[in-house]
């Protein structure tokens, strides 16, 4: 499933970084013991119908006509853009803002409210300033209402035309139905799937923070420190420097991850699930089959940044696949000696 997938490939980055480290020693650590593993998983809600309608209209952009829209041309509602991103406020840039050449479509953003509207009739190649308010639900708590300036280049724009979604080409194209509702039915169903993966992944992490609860290891400052760097460098580092941004505000960026609790809290979790995984992985001589590493180097390329093609020609026994592989086999001895409860939606009774 590639909800635990992408989250065990996150673990193995931490690992990965933990050995490559030269700032003291690592904490020993000793294996938990995996009797009694139980946790309970929330229910979960139903697919919405905003969740339907949004994958309908993803589908029909999927099978839409697209024109290349000239420099200087003016952009419309519906187009899809490539944009050079990033907020401030108070002066300073916005944590996670910045994006160079990521597409969007061009319609109203809930979290950035007025933005797109600012967007119509900005021409392509120009950049747009846009004053906004932040959510109160924004994830820095500092900015929850605050007011910032939204800075956008429009490096790119295609005219998007959708199809019929009557029609029978379209349905055709589609490969989920003969009619309109018989689509939505199947991307229903893929919708709960997905929800089902997702909920999966959401158990295989309360069984590892439960498996970290049980493991006495603390993770020293100096290791959340450089776990945080690295995530800064793979992300927003490398973001403010494909926009040219100084060493200045690289700096105040990374100084600002370094000091939110939400993200050093996430990044002690990864470090010291990684730690507990490690020690147990030696303890009970967990060994990664020859199908498990053909398994993990198809399955984990994407996430992994490779192409397939590449990925098929690792060496089975190359360090990274090797290590990933591991992970993944750790994470499945201890999702085998867990007991997960489910629980289901509350229906109410007439």
């Amino acid at each position: 499933m590639l909800a635990p997938v992408e989250s065990t490939v996150a673990r193995w980055n931490a690992l990965r970084g933990l050995r490559a480290l030269g700032g003291g020693p690592l904490p020993r650590v000793t294996a938990p013991s995996l009797e009694g593993l139980e946790v309970r998983v929330p229910a979960q809600e139903d697919v919405s119908v905003e969740a339907l309608e949004e994958r309908f209209h993803a589908l029909l952009r999927e099978h839409a006509t697209y024109r290349d829209r000239l420099e200087g041309e003016r952009v419309q509602p519906g187009d899809a853009l490539c944009v050079d991103t990033w907020g401030i406020a108070a002066g300073r840039l916005i944590p996670r803002s910045a994006r160079a050449g990521a597409w969007m479509e061009l319609r109203p953003v809930p979290e950035l409210p007025g933005l797109a509207e600012a967007l119509c009739g900005a021409r392509v190649g120009q950049r747009v300033e846009v004053p906004v308010m932040l959510p109160e639900m924004h994830p820095v708590p500092r900015l929850r209402g605050a007011r910032a300036l939204w800075c956008v280049t429009v490096r790119k724009a295609r005219e998007v035309t959708l199809p019929d979604p009557q029609s029978a080409d379209f349905l055709r194209a589609v490969g989920r139905g003969e009619t309109v509702e018989e689509v939505l039915s199947a991307l229903a169903l893929e919708l709960e799937e997905a929800l089902a993966d997702k909920r999966w992944g959401t158990a295989q992490e309360l069984v590892l923070d439960e498996v970290v609860r049980r493991t006495a290891v603390l993770a020293p400052g100096w290791l959340v420190d450089d776990e945080i760097h690295r995530r800064w460098s793979e992300t927003e580092g490398q973001e403010l420097q494909a926009l040219a941004f100084g060493p200045q505000v690289r700096v105040e960026s990374l100084e600002t991850w370094l000091k939110d609790p939400a993200t050093r809290a996430e990044a002690e979790r990864r470090v010291r699930i990684s730690l507990a995984l490690e020690a147990l992985a030696e303890r009970d001589q967990l060994v990664p089959s020859p199908e498990r590493l053909r398994r993990t180097l198809r399955d984990a390329t994407g996430a992994l940044g490779l192409p397939p093609t590449e990925g098929e020609r690792m060496d089975l026994l190359d360090g990274a696949g090797a290590d990933l592989a591991w992970q993944l086999t750790a994470v499945g001895y201890v999702m085998d000696r867990a007991r997960i409860h489910f629980e289901e939606p509350w229906v109410p009774q007439n």
